[in-house]
């Protein structure tokens, strides 16, 4: 089994961002085994935290899911 990896992300908050995230990693291979999300209000940002299996994928392949 591959060592996990992380995904952190903070951007504006809109709606589905959470659904693109999770679809681009299953879409890609990957299997998440924890995430966390939170919203702050005063700056009207997203943040973002997912840890997951890349399969057969390797870094490259992630970053390229997600250019």
């Amino acid at each position: 089994m591959s060592a996990s990896l992380i995904l952190t992300l903070s951007c504006e908050d809109k709606p589905g961002i959470v659904a693109r995230v999770t679809g681009n990693l299953f879409e890609a291979g990957g299997n998440i085994r924890e995430a966390q999300q939170f919203d702050d209000p005063l700056s009207g940002n997203f943040f973002m935290r997912v840890v997951f299996d890349p399969g057969e994928g390797s870094v490259e392949h992630f970053r390229a899911a997600f250019a």
